[in-house]
């Protein structure tokens, strides 16, 4: 079969050019895909990384209370003001936040509900139709502890999670 210049590009029929056309698509969709799911694996590690750092500086609080070198609030805690560097995605207290992307991949702490939140942002596009959650926040109650232990207070994390679909 002879071809003609032409019908050619770059030195390929038409049919040859869309097979290799969607071949290179599809190599690049593929990368793509798995730069994406790195991305939400990096996220969700480094969330659990903020919040086991938070747990250890609590810890520290709650070591440092029973010497007496500091106090601890009774109510609304910011589990970030005992760390030593807050992570760099924290954007501090605020009033009333509102639930806009600009907060995506961040940290804040919610003084109306008295809670510290991150908002998700590729946990949110990656799990949507699973209804995965927008927005985790966590409080942190710090309650007596009965009895003679080590501490004379205990501290909780509760875990509180909002969707917010729209």
């Amino acid at each position: 079969m002879r071809r003609n210049k032409a019908n050619l590009l770059f030195g390929m029929t038409r049919f040859e050019f869309i097979i290799a056309a969607c071949i290179l698509l599809l190599a690049i969709y593929y990368f793509l895909n798995k730069t994406y799911q790195v991305w939400v694996v990096t996220e969700r590690i480094t969330f659990q990384q903020v919040i086991n750092t938070l747990r250890s500086s609590l810890y520290y609080a709650m070591i440092k209370s029973r010497e007496g070198s500091i106090k601890l609030p009774e109510h609304c805690v910011n589990p970030m003001d005992f760390v030593s560097t807050p992570p760099l995605n924290y954007l501090g207290v605020i009033e009333a936040p509102s639930r806009s992307s600009e907060l995506d991949g961040h940290w804040y702490f919610d003084r109306q509900q008295c809670q510290l939140n991150y908002q998700w942002r590729f946990i949110r596009l990656a799990d949507y139709f699973k209804q995965a959650p927008t927005i985790t926040g966590f409080t942190v109650e710090i309650t007596p502890t009965p009895g003679n232990t080590v501490f004379k207070k205990n501290f909780i994390i509760k875990e509180v999670t909002h969707s917010n679909y729209h």
